[in-house]
């Protein structure tokens, strides 16, 4: 039997970090095995919650001298690793590994891999022990195990190598990130009110604007309806409406021909008197469709001033989310494509959008430069 231990440190990590990065997802072995193995054939099962185990199955390629190759076989070997893991005092993790090789020697060898990561004040310390045994004819023994030996060392090595390189490399991307959030979160939190002062302001001038325009329409409007000198009731049968009175329809704004002073003989009475009163309903008629048309834009402005107001509120909303995920590149530039879906609405939209899309790029150029430094 022989054994052999090494040892390792991970920087500014604890074991609870160590675990969560490189433990408890099973992505991270089979990635180690595609990138160091090359292996695409491995296989990991998920975590076995209640008993602590997983089984790893890769193909490795060994260095086998010709004399000890009729005792494992044609390479490269299939290898079934049955892996656990168990927590102890003081958040030490315990992690066990026993390869079994897919060789009819399999029973005759033997290989036991243990990491015990643990807490220090240098950060995470990785302690290594790896024993070997072979149960082959004795001249062999020796031979045997220290070939046992050195490929477990290798390839325990490899991974821990792996392993802490790929640790290191989510912590300083976790611990940018998380400098970059709190650098974006101050310059955010002196933008966001200013882009929102702007967006408010930008509402009210549309609102300003809108209102004379609405003002000036209606005023037309009513200019074009302001017909001749009209009679408060329309002629009735038998008598003579007064001379050169001019009846306008109100819905073409032109006016008709003028009705001109007649003598009505008893005969007639009844046609002359309809005829009238066609012309002066007409003028009501005409003037009801036109105040029902000014009615209908005013409930459109007043729909335009809640809607804009929504979009205020939307606006607001906004700019608080990125305040929430400004840590992520992504959240920026979806806040400013929002930003510019926005604006091809209408001028409110262009304005208070462009200025909270441009509070968020600010920022974000901001930390980026602050990263840099």
């Amino acid at each position: 039997m022989r054994e052999l231990t090494f040892q390792a440190v991970i920087a500014g990590c604890s074991t609870k970090d160590f675990f969560r990065i490189a433990v408890e997802d099973s992505s991270v072995i089979r990635q180690f095995h595609i990138e160091a193995n090359k292996d695409d054939t491995v296989t990991a099962s998920d975590w076995d919650e209640a008993a602590c185990t997983r089984v790893v199955c890769f193909t490795l390629a060994m260095a086998i001298p010709a004399s000890v190759k009729r005792f494992v076989g044609a390479e490269p070997i299939r290898i079934k690793e049955k892996q656990s893991y168990e927590w102890l005092e003081g958040d030490t993790l315990k992690i066990v590994s026993i390869p079994i090789v897919q060789i009819s020697l399999a029973k005759s060898l033997s290989t036991r891999a243990e990491l015990l990561i643990s807490n220090s004040s240098e950060g995470c310390q990785i302690d290594v022990t790896v024993s070997v045994s072979a149960s082959v004819p004795w001249p062999m023994t020796s031979t045997v195990e220290a070939l046992m030996a050195d490929e477990a060392k290798r390839t325990v090595g490899q991974y821990v190598d792996y392993i802490t390189k790929y640790v290191e490399g989510v912590l300083q991307q976790m611990n940018n990130e998380a400098a970059m959030q709190q650098q974006l979160q101050q310059v955010q939190q002196q933008e966001a009110p200013q882009a929102i002062e702007v967006a408010a302001a930008a509402l009210a001038a549309v609102e300003e604007l809108e209102a004379e325009q609405q003002q000036q329409q209606q005023q037309q409007q009513l200019a074009a309806l302001a017909p001749a000198k009209q009679p408060a009731t329309p002629p009735a049968a038998g008598e003579q409406g007064p001379p050169a009175v001019v009846w306008a329809d109100a819905r073409s704004a032109a006016p008709r021909a003028q009705l001109q002073p007649r003598t009505i003989v008893p005969a007639a009475a009844s046609a002359v008197a309809a005829e009238d009163a066609d012309v002066f309903f007409d003028a009501s008629e005409g003037s009801t469709a036109v105040l029902e048309a000014m009615l209908r834009e005013l409930k459109q402005a007043q729909a335009a001033r809640q809607e804009a107001n929504r979009l205020l509120l939307s606006i607001k909303d906004s700019v608080q989310q990125l305040e929430r995920t400004v840590g992520k590149e992504v959240a920026f530039q979806e806040g400013v494509r929002y930003g510019q879906r926005l604006g091809a609405g209408s001028l409110l939209l262009s304005v208070a959008a462009a200025a909270a899309a441009a509070s968020a790029a600010t920022a974000f150029i901001l930390a980026r430069q602050q990263s840099r430094k």
